[in-house]
């Protein structure tokens, strides 16, 4: 987007010292954001903000990367490098690659991080990321080879790697955002575990056997206090879908007995 304002724009700026609003902004544009009712000498100031805006552009465009959202690279260029904002940027940095850790995984298909990014794995890859576990730590690295899919996502725990492309950026802070109230409505938490993953009590003291295939997942991934939905599935033998809110997947399942 930055360089399609830039292409829009140089012509006008090599021709004048300044950027007059009807160039810059449609009559339309300039009802909706409310600059058709400044004054003459405010039409003017904001006319010469707009210049030298367009111009600050212009020199910093060629550090622009289409990997880093605007408020990134504005904080990189040098009129922003003061020592508060140098220090707050590399904090926030600093969140944000302590916080590349799995929060979910959806079977290897898509992963959400601590950090708020979200993943969709390639399909080739998703029998290896299946197996990548809550809190394990992902090193980000972009593949220019692979225009589908630019990231590489690499398990230090395990090292392996898988390709993928980003379905959401991690948020500015480097935490993710708490889940709203209504995506656990209706949900329980998991009471206990078994060892083996074979069954587990809900709150309600009820207790699920599960389907052999999803024991070991469970076993390994899914944690007392999880909170989980419980819903009509698929299999006749296992009948019901147990939906792990907090880590992201789900498993077949049979009640064994009601307390």
């Amino acid at each position: 987007m930055p360089y399609l304002i830039i292409a829009l724009l140089c012509p006008i700026l090599l021709m004048s010292s300044s950027l007059p609003i009807d160039k810059a902004l449609s009559p339309k544009e300039q009802e909706e954001t409310g600059i058709a009712n400044l004054s003459d000498s405010q039409k003017k100031a904001f006319e010469a903000w707009i210049e030298a805006w367009t111009r600050r552009i212009l020199d910093r465009a060629p550090s622009y990367h289409d990997s880093l959202s605007l408020e990134e690279w504005m904080e990189t260029w040098p009129e922003h490098q003061k020592p508060g904002r140098e220090q707050t940027a590399k904090a926030r940095q600093s969140r944000k690659e302590t916080n590349r850790a799995i929060f979910r995984n959806n079977r290897g298909q898509t992963l959400t991080l601590f950090d708020g990014s979200e993943w969709k794995v390639r399909s080739i890859d998703v029998k290896i990321a299946m197996y990548w576990k809550r809190g394990e730590k992902i090193e980000i690295e972009t593949d220019s080879r692979d225009i589908r899919r630019p990231y590489i996502l690499k398990n230090i725990s395990r090292d392996t790697e898988v390709g993928a492309t980003m379905l959401k950026s991690a948020s500015q802070s480097g935490e993710r955002k708490e889940d709203s109230p209504s995506y656990f409505r209706g949900s329980m938490a998991i009471k206990a575990i078994d060892s083996e993953g074979k069954t587990l009590t809900t709150a309600d003291n009820t207790v699920w056997t599960i389907a052999p295939a999803d024991r070991e997942w469970v076993q390994e991934n899914w944690k007392t206090k999880d909170r989980v939905r419980i819903r009509p599935g698929p299999n006749s033998q296992y009948p019901k879908s147990i939906e792990n809110l907090d880590f992201g997947d789900k498993a077949l399942a049979r009640p064994s007995r009601e307390g």
